[in-house]
């Protein structure tokens, strides 16, 4: 629609040719200057360390997770950008987790919204994993607990105590309410 038949002729291997060898010849007379500073060009100079780090922020909150986590390991600044940037985090609630829980607050220390979900085969997290939460992360305003059937209500309790800006709590599938362990 709309072409004619001389704009889908392919175009001869000629004209491609000529432009490559034009290409290929070198603009100066000295070969090593220009490689140097072509090589300057692509390794020496950071474009992105002329950018704010909110116009980051904002370029980072339009990829996808994975694209975030590949970003991150760039450079020193973008993991603190990426860092500072991340307010959601979903995390599987097994008990394994409780080890890891400082070194994640560092991480994601900006978290505001915190997801944590176990499979009924797996063994929860228990009461002081989520006491640590409460303390590492003190922005959290809402918590959603899927499964953590090792919760009770000692543990809710401390949460409770320690996270005075929670908004919005979600649990299911959790026993705390039932049992109390002493």
């Amino acid at each position: 629609m709309g072409q004619t038949a001389s704009a889908l002729r392919p175009r001869s291997s000629k004209s491609t040719t000529e432009i490559s060898l034009s290409l290929a010849e070198p603009a100066s007379e000295n070969l090593d200057d220009s490689a140097a500073d072509s090589d300057d060009a692509a390794v020496g100079n950071d474009y992105s360390l002329d950018l704010p780090d909110e116009c980051l922020a904002c370029i980072f909150q339009s990829l996808s997770a994975g694209d975030r986590k590949r970003a991150s390991l760039v450079c020193r600044r973008w993991l603190g950008v990426e860092r500072q940037s991340c307010h959601r985090l979903s995390l599987n609630a097994q008990s394994e987790l409780a080890g890891v829980i400082p070194c994640l607050s560092v991480r994601f220390d900006a978290v505001t919204k915190l997801a944590l979900k176990c499979d009924r085969r797996s063994v929860s997290i228990g009461d002081d994993a989520l006491a640590l939460i409460s303390l590492k992360c003190r922005n959290l305003t809402r918590l959603k607990l899927r499964a953590c059937r090792e919760l009770t209500d000692d543990g809710m309790s401390i949460f409770a105590n320690n996270c005075r800006n929670l908004q919005k709590f979600s649990c299911g599938s959790c026993r705390s309410g039932t049992q109390t362990r002493r």
